[in-house]
């Protein structure tokens, strides 16, 4: 089913031994796709995690990993390189090229999202930060 819907994004060579695979294409980000059992992952990597994030920003990442969220079925996740992924998993039994295209066009439009929400204004939110002034307290 991959091939196919590889071919469909005018990808036609491929190393199909392989359990993972980057797709590049003009227009979005690279997507990476990951065989596992019985699954595929479907990811990309929206950027850098942010040294500075309002709590507000938080809480609608957080979010993202619930179970009413609107960008269900996707999840965030961090890697070991501090890199926010967006990813899904999709089931060999149910994966056909619709479901594909229907799960990379998701990612494209949140990955959109999402990059613009976390990096469109960082240095306008790095100014706009409270300034907490430093001093002891004493408990008694």
């Amino acid at each position: 089913m991959i091939k196919e819907w590889l071919a469909q994004l005018g990808i036609a060579a491929f190393d199909e031994s392989r359990d993972a695979f980057r797709i590049s294409v003009e227009q979005g980000p690279e997507i990476l796709l990951e065989k596992e059992v019985g699954d595929w992952l479907m990811a990309v990597r929206v950027g850098a995690c942010p040294s500075y994030l309002s709590q507000g920003k938080w809480l609608v990442l957080l979010q993202i990993n619930g179970p009413f969220s609107p960008m269900a079925p996707f999840h965030l996740t961090v890697d070991t390189a501090g890199e926010i992924l967006l990813w899904v998993r999709i089931p060999e039994s149910e994966m056909d090229v619709g479901l594909l295209n229907t799960r990379y066009q998701a990612l494209q439009e949140y990955y959109a999202y999402l990059y613009g929400f976390l990096y469109k204004d960082e240095q306008a939110d790095s100014q706009d930060l409270l300034q907490v002034a430093s001093g002891s307290v004493q408990f008694v």
